[in-house]
Formats: structure tokens, sequence, C-alpha cells
């Protein structure tokens, strides 16, 4: 029994370091101390081939797992005094590393054509090479909504793939084949003295219409919903009890906009040579900073003439305006100065106008 009993502490101090590796901290991760920055060279690079590099890589963290229990077989056969205890925990980690060999080198040498993502990616198609290139593309695009949840857990979604990445697994589907659905949500107080500033976040899950794939689930702020709104052009359940919630900065753009329809309009007579908004390059610039404020608040700088033109929508603009205010008073955000995004001129809410291009629309709306 005391035989035994000498493998409790090496065992302990064992699973505490393959818990770091399996997932490891963001300290770990930084320091390189991770599976697939070890074998960097043989994964390669995903910009050259992500369904590739996502294959290796996930080989990689699958392999190592199953061959860290060699190392304690190995502390065992050297250190420990035989016992069927002792043994049979040796035999039992040796076992591990060789089915984790064996794992490996008949992947390798099927060139990884039996992994379950070249199964399915094979339900698209009989060219796989050309999938794989469309992929990597539109992995690579700017305009991609991506997500990171966690070191090496991360969604992407292009024109037409999603690309759903763990440490051990990842799936790559048409988005036609998905369908989307929230199904709960959790709130997040961030600031305990303001009850009203909280973050909320939602839990969707991707339903494949392939049986041969699995739905998954992942999980995103509200802002970030919104965004894949825009994104896939398809709407997605909600479950009854959820509730979105609006965020701090949303809720003010919605005030700020508000203000900003009190406001005398602005003439501008080439509203058809506008480009989209430079902030979301979604909608059309609608407002443009003209100095029309006569007093200056103690304290702050007075508000200067823009000359730039118009190149952001009302939402962004609101957006920046907030981005400028003492994030821990959000009550006299209004009374408020930003700066223009382009020149830095100085400006308040007074000094931002809709923009109309007849003179006939010039009167404000109420």
């Amino acid at each position: 029994m005391m035989d035994d009993q000498t493998l409790l502490l090496p065992g302990l101090l064992f699973g505490l370091f393959s818990i770091t590796m399996i997932w490891p901290p963001e300290e770990f991760v930084s320091a390189g101390a991770t599976f697939e920055h070890l074998f960097w060279r043989w994964i390669g690079d995903f910009s050259l081939n992500v369904v590739e590099y996502q294959l290796r890589k996930v080989l990689v963290n699958r392999v190592c797992v199953l061959c860290l229990p060699g190392i304690f077989a190995v502390y065992i056969i050297l250190n420990v005094p035989p016992t069927p205890t002792s043994m049979y925990v040796a035999t039992a980690c040796l076992a591990s590393m060789i089915a984790g060999l064996g794992y490996a080198f008949y992947t390798i040498t099927t060139n990884f054509s039996q992994m379950r993502q070249m199964k399915e990616l094979a339900l698209y198609g009989s060219d796989i090479h050309r999938l794989m290139i469309e992929i990597t593309r539109e992995y690579l695009e700017f305009a991609n909504f991506a997500v990171s949840f966690a070191h090496s857990s991360k969604l992407v979604i292009g024109s037409h793939w999603l690309i759903h990445i763990t440490r051990f697994d990842f799936t790559i589907v048409n988005l036609t084949d998905v369908t989307f659905e929230v199904v709960r949500s959790t709130t997040v107080d961030l600031n305990l003295e303001r009850p009203n500033d909280q973050l909320q976040f939602l839990v969707i899950e991707a339903n494949i219409r392939h049986k041969n794939i699995k739905n998954f689930r992942f999980r995103v702020r509200t802002d970030q919903f919104r965004d894949l709104q825009d994104r896939i052009a398809a709407p997605i359940g909600m479950a009854r009890n959820v509730i979105l919630h609006q965020s701090l900065n949303e809720r003010f753009v919605k005030a700020f906009v508000d203000c900003i329809d009190k406001n005398p309009r602005t003439l501008y007579s080439r509203m058809s040579e506008l480009e989209p908004c430079f902030g979301c390059s979604s909608e059309t610039p609608d407002v443009k900073i003209e100095k029309r404020c006569t007093t200056t608040i103690e304290g702050a700088r007075e508000c200067r003439q823009c000359f730039c033109r118009p190149m952001w929508c009302v939402g962004c603009l609101g957006r920046i305006f907030a981005a400028k205010q003492d994030q821990d008073r959000p009550d006299i955000w209004l009374d408020g100065q930003g700066t223009c995004p382009t020149c830095r001129a100085e400006f308040c809410m007074l000094d931002v106008s809709f923009m109309v291009g007849e003179e006939s629309q010039l009167i404000p709306m109420n």
C-alpha cells in the first residue's frame, strides 16, 4: 500500500501539468507553450490552406493529448518500485501513447482522407482542392464575421462558408445548410454601481441540415449578434424566453439620433456622390458637422468649424462621440464634446445636422 501511495503526488503533479497543456492559460499561449506551437513547422501557415492547417493542428492536439500519459509511464518505470498498481498504471499510459502514435500514422498515411472534415467536404463536390482554395480565400477576407471565444476557439462566417474551430475539432459547412437559433441568454453586470450597465451574451445553436454533420453552439455578445444578422442576411430564430437588451452604447446612439433630429437640416447638393460610410460601409453618410453652437461649456474647448466632406452615418458618428466621453459618467454624455474622426475639430450635439438634397427639406422633422 505504501508503494502505491508513491504514485499519488507525482500523479497529481502530472495531472496539473496535463491540464495546463490541454487547456493552456494565456501565459502559456504567450510563451508558446502549446502543442501547435511546438509543431508549428509541420502544421504550416493557415493563409496558404486553412483546411489543411486545421487538419494538421487538430491531429497534433489529439495525438499529443494521447501521448502525454507516456511521460508519466516513463517516470513510473524509472522511479517507482514495481507493484501491481504501478505496472497497471504504466501499462495503461503506454497503451494511450501507442494508440496516439497509431492514430497519427494512420491519419498521415491516408492523407487525412478518413478524418470527419474531409468526408464532410466531399458532400459539396469531388474537387476537394478547389473547395479548400475557396474556403481559404473566404477565411482571409476582411469583411468576415469573426468571433474568438478562447485560445484556438473561433467562429468565422464568410460569404458562403462557416468555419467553427475548437482546439480538438472544427466544422466547415456551407451557409445554405445552416439555420441559427438563439436558445438562451446570460447577463453580466459590468458596474455594480450602475445596474443598467450590463453585457448580454446569447447562446446560439447552429442547426445543420446534413445528418452527417453535428450541430454546435457558440456564444456572442448582443452587438456581435446584430453583426451576425447583417452577415448571414437570413432570419435567426429566437427562443420565447430570450429578450434582446440594448447595450449602453446602443441606447446612447438612439438618444444621439433623437437629439440630432431636432437640429436644423443642412443642404448638401452632392448627395448622389456620397460613398458608403467609412465606419460601417453599409449605410450612406447622412450627417454633417457644421459649427452652430454659440456658447462654450466651462472647462471644455470651443467647438470649431469642420470642413470635411460627409463620410459617416449618424450611427457611426454617435458611437465615435460616445467613445470620447467619460465612460464612468454616461449621464452627461449628451452634454459632452466629440472630435471629427478626420480633422479632429471639436464639436457638440448642436453642431451635427442631417443632410438634405433640396431646399424644401430644410425644415427639421418633428
